[in-house]
């Protein structure tokens, strides 16, 4: 078995937004079937007022017939896997990320913990 291989590697460590990133693929081109297979793994951890991680993954086949080829494929399916990432994002803050959110109380404002004795359930459990 005759294999070309390709690894690309990205780190994108942004510590002042509190997020970081990593970008994995490995592509492996068999010269015998011309077929391109490759791996895309992906890592996000943002940790601004929580702790959001994403790790994705995936796998691909296709026929290549030469090295033009190879790179027109890699460039289409990488472009196309970080579009959808960007779109899942985009839909989940509209949606899964506000449904994991704290609604507010029924006063419509955030609880000032340090002041809890001063509300009513505060003196409510003071007395117990």
């Amino acid at each position: 078995m005759f294999d070309k291989n390709k690894y690309l590697t990205n780190n994108n460590n942004q510590n002042n937004n509190n997020r970081n990133g990593r970008w994995r693929s490995e592509w492996s081109w068999n010269l015998e079937s011309k077929q391109l297979t490759g791996k895309l793994k992906v890592q996000v951890h943002y940790y601004e007022d929580g702790n959001v991680q994403l790790q994705a993954h995936k796998e691909i086949t296709e026929s290549a017939k030469n090295a033009a080829e190879i790179g027109d494929i890699m460039k289409r399916v990488e472009t196309e896997y970080q579009n959808g990432i960007n779109e899942n994002y985009a839909t989940m803050s509209e949606t899964t990320f506000k449904a994991l959110r704290r609604a507010l109380p029924i006063t419509k404002s955030k609880l000032d913990w340090s002041k809890i004795c001063n509300y009513k359930v505060g003196k409510e459990l003071r007395e117990r």
